[in-house]
């Protein structure tokens, strides 16, 4: 939870999804999730030896093409799995002016989650007749606190609890043999995959709420990450 991104932009974009700026001076009503909140991440690192082969349990005694064939050999790899970045909204066009960062009205009693695999929401994210741009004009301050009057600005919060974009499920994979030449002389042959399975993750959806009759809202249109890439390579250590 926080009630700003970052205080240098120019140095920093922070890892989620860009939030509207501020829209008043009043921190307490920033305070919300952070767009770079991560709520479930798992990471697995593994290295293993497979059991096969010279001095190994199994094929130790095994004839000696057999078992040059089969020792040496490993597996290493990284999976890594977690949550999408929560999504911010801003809206256009601002009527208000400049300094102002305009976020859009949420209807409160209007569910904006859509249930479904990432493929089926490609086109509509979330539902996106839960907001709207605000309408121009003031509204009363807090009599006890400020007699007059203030802009009328979107009750959206500067991040949203619910909405998220796409998480990562990635699996890289390394598989390698090491073969003995002569003395201290051997052959490694290692093949990487780098998103095994090629899997897709998605881009977040267009979190601009706009009144212009061709909004692309909540549509999904981006790739964050690179399709499988597989790679060989032969290393000679002594």
């Amino acid at each position: 939870m926080t009630n700003a991104e970052t205080l240098t932009t120019w140095l920093e974009s922070g890892a989620g999804n860009p939030a509207a700026g501020y829209q008043t001076n009043d921190l307490n009503g920033e305070w919300s999730l952070s767009s770079f909140d991560v709520r479930h991440r798992f990471v697995a690192n593994f290295v293993m030896d497979l059991p096969f082969g010279e001095g190994r349990k199994f094929g130790a005694d095994s004839g000696t093409v057999l078992r040059k064939l089969i020792s040496g050999w490993s597996l290493n790899g990284v999976t890594v799995m977690q949550s999408g970045f929560p999504l911010a909204f801003t809206a256009t066009p601002n009527l208000i002016g400049s300094g102002y960062g305009l976020r859009p009205d949420v209807d409160p009693n209007c569910d904006p989650t859509i249930s479904g695999s990432a493929i089926d929401r490609l086109n509509k994210w979330f539902n996106t007749a839960c907001f709207s741009v605000p309408n121009a004009g003031f509204i009363a301050s807090n009599p006890s606190t400020d007699p007059g009057l203030r802009w009328k600005l979107g009750n959206a919060q500067r991040v949203d609890p619910k909405l998220r974009a796409h998480g990562v499920n990635n699996w890289n994979l390394a598989v390698s043999k090491t073969t003995p030449i002569q003395g201290r002389v051997n052959l490694t042959l290692r093949a990487e995959a780098f998103d095994l399975f090629n899997r897709t993750q998605f881009g977040p959806p267009n979190t601009t709420v706009t009144t212009a009759a061709t909004s692309t809202l909540g549509q999904v249109t981006t790739q964050q990450n690179q399709p499988r890439l597989m790679q060989i390579a032969f290393r000679l250590t002594f």
